[in-house]
């Protein structure tokens, strides 16, 4: 990346071992366990300490009651292997990267260079070690992708079975030598849970029964945005039967995505307590990321005009991630907890997934590599900064925003394929249409132009060493076939992330199901 020069691994372990935090000047007498949580595909919308009113995550919730909730919070990619490459080099991408850096100093080689073991599980096979994410840990265990319609894997997914690959490595990291000492652990659990498929969780129906997920709003939305751009008063009686069952199906899925949501906070108040016995620091600090969030059918799905017109329900709407820069992928949680960090608060300042980087070196004493474009927000708890940022960036393989964090408005541009589909540019005033329903580009063209230049001079100042190094139709052809391979097993499509993937076999709701 420009800008990195980073030193031999040798010189980095040795200077990382003797500086301190650059901001309080204060040496730990001994460094904390960190264990660092990324949620793959959650909305933070959905989680109780975001206001959410359906009980998906009361242990979580009490777990964070007693840290920080950062409040405004944007995920740099919409989906998943940008969005990674993004949050462990703690770097912004203007434009497409599926694999780590070869120059940069990843977050685990940094903990790893400061003295740390560093273990990992993870239930996203995008997060492999040919993409460069075993770079700096000890042992790092990726489940493998389930392939075609074999739903028997699927169990090898969940939070559940990551704890059990987790407790060899976490009893080797803890146990003590002669002395009775051990090393600061660095741990790094990727949960599936609750990518697509959603899976119906029977024992969780009488909490989260499936049918009571919130509606999409407003009320009527989705029959308006039919009847606008579809052909839903001219389908002939067969097709609007099947249309009224998708219609039908939609919200239970929704609901499913919510039960999903409580399995994973369930198997993660059991990993935690597993750690503990397995001997894991009291001062330790725990943070919980998402890479991206889910549309769950809250927009427009981008497809051309004449597609949607023929699209029942369930594809007319965008169900999953990658596809749009909408709030519904970009919000994300970002929660802290543990060493070093406050009680009961709640951070108000626009939070960017760049900032775990610095902020989790800083919570266990680690100076930063050089290089880093997010920030700390430990100075956010010991006193709110007057200049922190003004503006929040996400990218995507199709939509480019950026948003005004002083007036909440937001800008969408399209990019590859939305242009493709004629999709407009959007701008949205966030405080009066938290939903993004009412563009107001032509409206506010001067508000638009404000917000184009300040992605420009963003993009001119943080420019990415994209990984897409040929033109597009020969990429469409010569891709890694493994990638592609393993994005289609996880169900993404070219709408999703820009690269031509073969259709996979789907359910009547346009979601595999086991």
């Amino acid at each position: 990346m420009p800008g990195l020069s980073p030193p031999s691994r040798l010189c980095l372990a040795l200077v990382l071992l003797t500086l301190g935090s650059c901001s309080n000047g204060e040496a730990s007498p001994a460094r904390p366990d960190v264990v660092l949580v990324v949620v793959d595909t959650l909305r933070n919308d959905r989680l109780g300490c975001y206001g959410y009113d359906r009980p998906t995550s009361p242990k979580l919730d009490a777990l964070v009651a007693e840290g920080v909730v950062c409040e405004d919070v944007t995920a740099q990619w919409p989906w998943t292997l940008p969005s990674m490459v993004s949050i462990f080099q703690g770097q912004y991408l203007t434009e497409y990267r599926d694999s780590l850096h070869p120059d940069a100093v990843t977050l685990p080689e940094a903990f790893q260079g400061a003295g740390y073991k560093t273990i990992g599980v993870v239930g996203n096979c995008l997060v492999d070690e040919k993409r460069g994410f075993a770079r700096g840990f000890d042992q790092l265990a990726v489940v493998d992708c389930w392939l075609g319609d074999d739903k028997e894997t699927l169990g090898e997914h969940d939070i559940l079975h990551l704890n059990k690959l987790l407790a060899e490595p976490a009893s080797a990291a803890f146990a003590l030598d002669s002395a009775g000492q051990r090393a600061p652990v660095f741990v790094y659990v990727h949960a599936f849970d609750p990518h697509d498929p959603y899976l119906q969780h029977a024992g969780l129906d009488a909490a989260l029964p499936v049918d009571h997920a919130r509606a999409v709003e407003p009320e009527g939305y989705w029959m308006e945005q039919i009847r606008a751009r579809g052909s839903w008063d001219e389908a002939p009686p067969m097709r609007l039967k099947n249309w009224k069952a998708s219609f039908q199906r939609m919200p239970k899925m929704r609901g499913r995505y919510d039960q999903e949501i409580r399995y994973f906070d369930e198997g993660f108040a059991q990993l935690t307590q597993d750690l503990r016995a397995a001997g894991l620091s009291q001062d330790t600090v725990f943070a919980l990321v998402s890479d991206h969030g889910e549309g769950l059918w809250d927009h427009v799905s981008n497809e051309s005009p004449e597609t949607l017109r023929e699209s029942p329900p369930h594809s007319f709407f965008y169900k999953p991630h990658g596809g749009n820069g909408y709030q519904t992928v970009s919000a994300t949680p970002f929660l802290l907890w543990g060493a070093g960090v406050p009680k009961g608060v709640r951070i108000k300042a626009a939070v960017e997934n760049v900032d775990l980087f610095p902020t989790l070196l800083e919570l266990a004493d680690i100076a930063p590599p050089a290089g880093l474009h997010g920030r700390s927000l430990v100075c956010q708890w010991q006193g709110p900064s007057q200049a922190w940022r003004t503006h929040v960036f996400s990218g995507g393989s199709h939509t480019m925003a950026v948003r005004d964090v002083r007036s909440q408005m937001k800008l969408i541009l399209p990019m590859g394929k939305s242009i493709q589909n004629r999709r407009e540019v959007e701008l949205f005033d966030l405080n009066a249409d938290p939903g993004e329903r009412k563009n107001l580009a032509e409206e506010r063209s001067e508000v638009l132009g404000d917000l184009v230049d300040a992605h420009r001079r963003w993009s001119e100042q943080y420019p990415t060493e994209t990984t897409l190094r040929i033109s597009d139709s020969d990429f469409k052809s010569t891709q890694d076939k493994a990638l592609i391979e393993k994005l289609r097993a996880l169900g993404y499509t070219e709408s999703d992330t820009g690269i031509a993937i073969p259709e996979a076999a789907s359910s009547d709701d346009g979601s595999k199901e086991q």
